[in-house]
């Protein structure tokens, strides 16, 4: 290795100081691009190129089929209210015939 090849310190650090400015350009970037902003502009740009065909499709799929929608509608709200509905306690059930006891037959007397 010769005298030539190596650098100064102060060439070292103005490589230093280059690659630390180009790090922080990038950062830059993508922070700008990951921002909630962003990331909302994104998802509505999307959804405006594509979300527009699924609902339209949904909307010819439900007019053009009411009774099953109808009724997947219907299907759809009793599950969630039933899924908001407090649990019910379970009772026990009633003793079979064979095992109840008469009120008017005292015991011993057949």
């Amino acid at each position: 290795m010769s005298g030539s090849s190596l650098k100064s310190p102060d060439e070292l650090e103005r490589d230093i100081a280059l690659t630390r400015a180009g790090i922080d350009r990038r950062l830059s970037v993508f922070s700008d691009r990951m921002s909630r902003d962003a990331m909302v502009d994104w998802t509505i740009q999307y959804l405006n190129r594509r979300g527009v065909g699924f609902f339209s499709g949904f909307g010819r799929a439900v007019r053009d089929n009411p009774v099953p929608s109808l009724m997947v509608g219907a299907g759809l709200a009793w599950l969630i209210s039933e899924s908001r509905r407090p649990a019910r306690a379970s009772r026990p059930l009633p003793a079979p015939a064979t095992e109840r006891v008469s009120p008017h037959r005292s015991a011993g007397v057949p």
